[in-house]
């Protein structure tokens, strides 16, 4: 029993660790919210950790975050701690401009991932997962954004009122993802899903300036997607953008400059699109007087060739369109080099123009083409590091799972063939107890149907000898009297010796009369007594579904048996019954018993199902043999169509 316990203790206790939820990251950042800019120095890597993650994702301000994050680095590089190192890349790249990243720290970024879903680090693989993501989408990756941004909510479980706010950004980045790739059904989908999670948000702990243009950013995209896929009119969208824009121009840093660019780039495209003119001249000159800051970020360039739209479309003047798009694609060779803000112009050239020039449709091709073969190649090289990262972490964890499966099955094995011993042996040990008690009460139940029919005979004596008693003394005697008087010398007469013989004769006869009387009572008893005991036996069985029925040879003496061979039988015909009852599933039983020369036997028989070979085995079975050893009696039973059991014992 220790070793079972044992066995079981250790296999819950891994059972407990495999199944240990993951520590909520909100329940640390609140800890670690008092570090200053002060003491920081002073904390360890991990708690200075959650208070960088809580002044960059979820404070209103994190201008001071920039010294504590180079701080936090450096001191990780000097310690060698993997985690801490992955974790301060992406610190770095949360707080700097997404797409000023660096090859060294974009390479980084995936071996983070990596390292933090094989470390069950889930938190810290949203995180890294969501920067690839974003990362993806400002060089205009789409399709490579999309796998990461739903990596990313992956990593994040699937409780909608957990880390909420963090799933909510990830869904409009999701959702601006699949808008760029014109997959307008799915954006509205994810911003459908952004809704299940956004009453969740965290109030008491993210600043209501996050939870602001999160809902403001949300409030564009809707609008956009909603136009797009025909559930409202451009009338109404307009309505919500410029509401939107407005909003969003009194806030400040670089992420709401980008939301405040994008929804006024949407606005002006709207308005283009529903030739509505109200306030569009001052929209185009915000959105010019922001061309430096546009044109600092790749997928921000595109939105600036909406002023070709505004030309060919509103003001109707395609050569000033024209001369826009050709010094576009000049600045964009010379400077930028972006590949998609060409595509754009040269599409605009295609569409405004009924015959567009060979070399235009040529040059556009070739864009296209190169387009494809780069992002082929961006998908080969990252599948080529996400390949090399995973190859050694992936034999690791072969290996643990290996081990771990090994070690769970031999104490899974272990466990089970000793409960199954355990179980087995109670069994045995309950069986033997039920078989000992039900002998007990059997027994018991012989044995007062004995002493009552004993005392019955011994009342039954008892008045026989007090009939006969009288009988000697209010008869015999008186007639003995009267025949020793009547041949007293003094009144015999010639008669009296005539008298005294007839009397003789008479009380010679009466006294025959009563021992043969009392010997028949006595044998009538006796004969009578084990009949009613088996009888009473066959008709009191419980069993209202089972016919019982009976024969017995009223001839059969049992007087003159040994008493141990009446109480043995009877003990063997209730053990037969009783197995007709539990086993024999049948409807119909017959006990006879009769004489067959200098022996008597018991059959009993029943229509059932019969006995299997291990039935045969039991112990009521050989209890039965043991019994019949006890009276040399012989045992047989026969298996067709039932069952069928013949005793014989010697009378």
């Amino acid at each position: 029993m220790r070793i079972v316990r044992f066995i079981a203790t250790v296999i819950l206790l891994i059972v407990v660790f495999s199944c240990k939820k993951q520590p909520n990251v909100y329940d640390h950042v609140k800890i670690h919210t008092q570090i200053t800019n002060k003491n920081y120095t002073d904390f360890s890597l991990d708690d200075l950790y959650y208070d960088l993650l809580y002044d960059i994702n979820f404070a209103e301000n994190s201008k001071n975050a920039a010294l504590k994050i180079n701080y936090f680095e450096k001191t990780a590089f000097k310690k060698s701690d993997s985690l801490a190192i992955f974790r301060a890349n992406n610190l770095q790249i949360a707080l700097t401009a997404h797409h000023s990243v660096s090859k060294e720290r974009y390479k980084t970024l995936f071996s983070a991932a990596n390292y933090f879903e094989n470390n069950n680090s889930l938190y810290d693989a949203y995180l890294t997962n969501y920067l690839i993501a974003e990362y993806y989408f400002y060089l205009q990756y789409f399709q490579l954004a999309e796998n990461y941004a739903y990596k990313a909510i992956e990593n994040l479980g699937t409780n909608n009122n957990e880390y909420a706010f963090e799933k909510a950004s990830t869904l409009l980045l999701i959702s601006t993802i699949h808008w760029q790739q014109k997959k307008f059904q799915e954006a509205f989908k994810a911003l459908k899903n952004y809704e299940d999670v956004a009453e969740y948000f965290n109030t008491k702990l993210i600043h209501p300036e996050k939870i602001k243009l999160i809902e403001s950013r949300y409030a564009n995209h809707f609008a956009v997607v909603e136009s797009k896929i025909g559930t409202t009119d451009y009338t109404q969208t307009i309505k919500k953008l410029a509401l939107t824009y407005h909003v969003n121009s009194k806030s400040s840093g670089k992420n709401r400059k980008i939301h405040q660019l994008n929804t006024l780039h949407n606005l002006i495209l709207h308005k283009i699109e529903a030739n509505d003119l109200d306030s569009l001249d001052f929209y185009l000159s915000q959105l010019k007087n922001e061309k430096e800051f546009l044109f600092s970020i790749p997928v921000l360039q595109l939105n600036y060739t909406v002023i070709g739209d505004y030309l060919v479309k509103i003001k109707k003047d395609t050569a000033a369109a024209k001369e826009f798009q050709k010094n576009l694609l000049i600045e964009n060779k010379e400077k930028y080099q972006n590949v998609f803000l060409e595509k754009r112009v040269l599409e605009q050239l295609i569409q405004q123009s009924d015959s567009c020039s060979v070399a235009i449709n040529q040059h556009y091709l070739d864009v296209v083409g190169k387009i494809k073969k780069e992002n082929d190649q961006k998908l080969l090289v990252n599948q080529k590091v996400v390949y090399e990262n995973h190859v050694l972490l992936r034999k690791n964890a072969q290996l643990k799972r290996e081990i771990y499966f090994v070690v769970a099955t031999i104490l899974t094995v272990s466990l089970l063939v000793l409960l199954v011993i355990f179980n087995i042996i109670q069994k045995i040990n309950l069986k033997k107890i039920k078989l000992k008690n039900n002998y007990i009460e059997q027994d018991t139940q012989a044995l007062e149907v004995t002493l009552n029919y004993k005392n019955a005979i011994e009342n039954k004596l008892n008045e026989s000898k007090k009939q006969i008693f009288m009988e000697l003394h209010d008869n015999i005697v008186n007639k003995l009297f009267s025949t020793r008087f009547s041949l007293h010398k003094d009144y015999m007469n010639p008669n009296s010796l005539a008298v005294a013989a007839n009397t003789l004769l008479d009380v010679k006869k009466t006294l025959i009369g009563i021992c043969d009387n009392y010997s028949e009572i006595n044998n009538l008893f006796e004969k009578d007594s084990f009949h009613k005991m088996l009888i009473e036996l066959i008709e009191n069985q419980p069993n209202n579904f089972i016919s019982f029925q009976y024969e017995f040879d009223q001839s059969i003496e049992w007087f003159k048996t040994h008493p141990k061979v009446r109480f043995h039988l009877y003990r063997v015909l209730q053990e037969l019954l009783q197995n007709i009852h539990k086993h024999s599933s049948a409807t119909k039983a017959k006990i006879q018993i009769f004489k067959e020369g200098e022996h008597v036997r018991l059959v009993v028989t029943d229509n059932g199902k019969g006995f299997t070979k291990t039935a045969k085995k039991g112990l009521g079975i050989s209890n039965i043999s043991n019994r019949l050893k006890e009276i040399d009696a012989d045992f047989k039973m026969e298996n067709n169509n039932g069952m069928r059991f013949i005793i014989t014992v010697k009378f």
